[in-house]
């Protein structure tokens, strides 16, 4: 991880708790929504609602698991990684309402657009705190940190390449067969793609730490 003094490493615990506290919001968000969407017997014998509740409920646990990643291992407790923090805090919440309008309206052009933009801002945001991070370990000549630093920043800017094709698909295709086999098209070779470099990088872990 990061090597942080003693100052630096007390305030980065107290913004990830206040992170914490925030997507743990996002879910209490989610909660409320299915106290007031539907009554219990509806709820539980509607796979449609089921899988409205399932799916937002996935996204918070991932960027739960990305984020904390990111703070027990790369993040850098300077002004700049601070206030993207704030602002991908902002887009989880706002990523999850755009989730749950999308289960409950997938044929709506803003709403898809909404969803698809929040979701590449959640991966982007990732990946430019990793960089950040790997030019801070670098200073401080930790290459084993700064090489983590730059996988992670890797992944998270893949990945959102096919959330950044899924809205230019939605901008000129219209919803239907053509619209979905695109949209699949774009996760494949993005799936693809992962699997290579994570092969890559294990060949360079083997090699040594990336150098410059």
């Amino acid at each position: 991880m990061i090597r942080r003094d003693e100052s630096e490493e007390r305030f980065t615990r107290r913004l990830e708790a206040f992170s914490d506290i925030v997507i743990g919001f996002s879910l209490a968000q989610l909660g409320a929504n299915l106290a007031t969407a539907s009554h219990a017997p509806q709820f539980f014998t509607n796979p449609l609602q089921i899988i409205a509740f399932l799916f937002p409920f996935a996204i918070i646990c991932s960027v739960w698991f990305f984020h904390h990643r990111l703070f027990s291992q790369a993040f850098v407790p300077k002004a700049l990684p601070v206030i993207l923090n704030f602002v991908w805090l902002a887009i989880v919440v706002l990523l999850v309402f755009a989730a749950e309008a999308y289960t409950a309206n997938s044929r709506n052009p803003v709403v898809i657009r909404a969803y698809f933009i929040c979701y590449a801002l959640v991966y982007a945001l990732l990946a430019i705190q990793n960089l950040i991070a790997a030019r801070y370990a670098k200073e401080r000549g930790d290459a084993e940190m700064r090489a983590r630093a730059l996988r992670f920043a890797a992944f998270m800017s893949l990945w959102t390449l096919p959330f950044l094709w899924s809205l230019a698909v939605v901008i000129y295709v219209a919803p239907g067969l053509v619209y979905g086999i695109l949209l699949s098209i774009g996760f494949a070779v993005a799936g693809v793609l992962s699997g290579i470099l994570r092969r890559v990088f294990a060949r360079t872990q083997e090699t040594g730490p990336i150098r410059t």
